[in-house]
């Protein structure tokens, strides 16, 4: 049996290499680029108005207010000017649209008078007031966005408007999740005497999801070890992780461990000297890592939020931010056992207003309500005290 830092050393000197795909723009919020982008064209594109007016000559307009000049059309926005110029005239010209070579000014309209045919100008400021320069924003070849960029909808607005229609992102990881337990039975379908309600799939389906993986396979099956085996070969043709729930104890109808090595995988460890979760299982094969949770809920929530969920989430290169580092506990903690607690926890202010937690008071595996009222963990190694108002790390759970 090994502790918990032997676990997650192993797991993670065994992580695979995340893998990438191609997606379109409009599914991308929230997704890791796997590409560095750059600039195909300056920004502005070309130079164009900052505002709805006229644009003219300075030469004609730099002596001040009052002149009249001739209207020779109009450059539009998505429709440029076309005709002839000379000194004396102006063009209508619209918010976004070209700004005519020929002129280096724009009058917006509430420094003019004007109708169809003429614009007196009544004030003038500078010469290239009012003009977004080709360019300004950014050249071409310029880096727009480094690889491992979080796609917000500012950025994939930014990629929209160079005309980014596909991009290369890190995959979510797909994952498999099986159910194993004869006694387990789908909410709303009646249970016998000794059936009890399946809580893991849905929780263990929404843990993944939340933590950033895509289930891409779910099976339950029965206490038999030919389901099993049957259940861990379809699941790694298309999967990168495996999570079993249940079946990896020492009983006679545990058989996760035995299928797991004759599906190929190869056992990294077994036993973990904690609680909740002990009997934790891990191996791999080439492409895919294999885990065994408990199949007690809480059991399996503490060794998913504590290992794998990290695993998951960093998949596809972005950081885990869910440790607090140096929260105040509100009373001591004390763990008397020689193996590691994960020790749910509630966090509240103390008298000083400062951000505090306090351990909650049932910490059986059985009960699911102190997950359910729980904000996250802490981890208390084998005969280790916290004192009251001694600082320790908080490990959130990702929903708190």
């Amino acid at each position: 049996m090994i502790n918990i830092n032997e676990a997650v050393n192993i797991i993670n000197a065994n992580t695979l290499e995340p893998e990438t795909e191609q997606i379109n723009i409009s599914t991308s919020l929230h997704r890791l680029l796997a590409e560095d982008v750059y600039a195909p064209f300056p920004s502005p594109r070309f130079s164009n108005s900052a505002m709805d007016g006229f644009a003219v000559s300075w030469a004609d307009v730099a002596i001040g207010q009052n002149i009249t000049l001739k209207i020779v059309g109009e450059s539009q926005a998505g429709i440029s000017f076309v005709g002839h110029f000379e000194s004396g005239n102006a063009i209508r010209i619209s918010t976004g649209a070209l700004v005519p070579s020929v002129t280096d000014t724009v009058i917006p309209l509430e420094d003019t008078e004007h109708d169809q045919n003429s614009v007196k100008i009544l004030r003038v400021k500078e010469k290239f007031q009012y003009i977004r320069f080709k360019g300004e924003e950014f050249a071409k070849g310029e880096l727009l966005l480094q690889k491992e960029t979080l796609l917000t909808p500012p950025k994939m607005a930014l990629l929209a408007s160079i005309g980014k229609n596909s991009l290369s992102v890190y995959a979510k990881p797909k994952v498999a999740v099986i159910i194993t337990g004869t006694e387990l039975v789908s909410p709303g379908q009646p249970l016998s005497e000794s059936q009890i309600f399946d809580t893991n799939s849905l929780m263990l389906k929404s843990a993944i999801e939340q933590a950033g993986g895509l289930v891409a396979y779910y099976a339950q099956v029965e206490d038999s070890l030919a389901e099993t085996v049957t259940a861990i070969m379809e699941a790694k043709e298309t999967c990168q992780m495996i999570i079993f729930s249940g079946g990896v104890s020492v009983g006679s109808h545990d058989y996760v461990k035995t299928a797991a090595e004759k599906a190929g995988f190869k056992e990294l460890f077994w036993k973990v000297n904690q609680r909740p979760g002990k009997p934790f299982f891990f191996a791999r094969n080439e492409n895919s890592l294999l885990f065994g949770l408990p199949g007690n809920p809480v059991s399996a929530l503490m060794c998913f939020s504590y290992y794998i969920y990290p695993l998951i989430y960093q998949f596809d290169q972005r950081k885990l931010t869910n440790i607090v580092k140096n929260i105040k506990s509100v009373h001591e903690v004390n763990n008397e056992q020689d193996r590691a607690h994960l020790m749910r926890i509630k966090l509240l202010k103390n008298e000083q207003q400062e951000m505090a937690f306090m351990v909650l008071t049932r910490q059986d595996s059985y009960m699911l309500t102190t997950v359910s009222q729980a904000d996250g963990f802490i981890v208390l190694n084998g005969q280790q005290t916290i004192q009251a108002n001694q600082f320790a790390d908080v490990y959130l759970f990702p929903w708190s």
